[in-house]
């Protein structure tokens, strides 16, 4: 008698040879075709979720990139319009002594006529520098001292190195020799060594807050005026930050 290999409890042959359950239940057979697919369909739909994301960031980086295009655009119109409308303006603080503060004979005298300079006057004092209050009011009562007893010092404004504007004429008026001048004059002697940052500084401050009072002409020219030295280096740095700049 003959074993059954059990295939017989599974299919029965036909004449044709082909195969097929004998009973009812026709559950599909997992074939490699079958598993194939399976995996075409699986590597296809993470791939179509891949090309999205891909084309997101793409799309993400390129409004970026848009975006800064346009800003930087908007920031250089804008800074454009500001240099075309208005002069610059220095915002650094004004370190000021008062003249009633440093000359006790000074009396304050209202001013005759409007003063508005178009000219504003580089000089030196010919003396030595100081750098704190206690020296510098020591030196100008000195310098104070050689002219005579009731006249003003001819200038503005004087600018010591510790970066301090000291208070002669102030905006009150021009000196009577220059009326229409803003003049400066730097606390020193600048023919062998120049001036420090802190008086170039005060220089571009005063001058800015001269025209923002609207008593210097936007369109001002600078000159410098020698005295009983030459200062070449005070007017080297001059020349750095004015580009009208004449020398008497």
């Amino acid at each position: 008698m003959l074993r059954s290999t059990g295939y017989e409890d599974l299919y029965s042959r036909n004449i044709d040879g082909d195969e097929s359950p004998i009973d009812g239940d026709e559950s599909p057979l997992v074939t490699e075709e079958t598993s194939l697919l399976t995996s075409i369909s699986y590597h296809t739909g993470h791939e179509v979720r891949s090309n999205k994301f891909t084309y997101f960031m793409v799309g993400l980086m390129s409004l970026v990139f848009v975006s800064g295009i346009a800003i930087g655009i908007y920031l250089l119109v804008l800074q454009n319009n500001e240099e075309n409308i208005l002069p610059p303006v220095n915002k650094w603080p004004i370190h000021q002594v008062n003249k009633s503060d440093w000359d006790p004979t000074h009396v304050d005298l209202p001013s005759t006529q409007p003063f508005q300079a178009n000219t504003v006057v580089i000089e030196q004092t010919d003396t030595r520098e100081c750098r704190d209050l206690e020296s510098c009011l020591v030196l100008l009562k000195e310098i104070k001292a050689s002219f005579s007893v009731n006249d003003s010092l001819p200038y503005n404004f004087l600018l010591s190195s510790d970066g301090t504007a000291y208070e002669a004429l102030g905006w009150s008026g021009p000196p009577p020799l220059l009326p229409e001048s803003l003049v400066l004059s730097f606390i020193g002697n600048f023919t062998d060594v120049p001036p420090v940052d802190e008086q170039m500084e005060l220089a571009k401050s005063l001058i800015s807050v001269s025209i923002s009072k609207d008593l210097l002409n936007k369109n001002y020219t600078v000159i410098g005026k020698r005295t009983k030295e030459d200062p070449k280096f005070l007017f080297e740095k001059i020349k750095d930050i004015e580009h009208l700049f004449t020398i008497e």
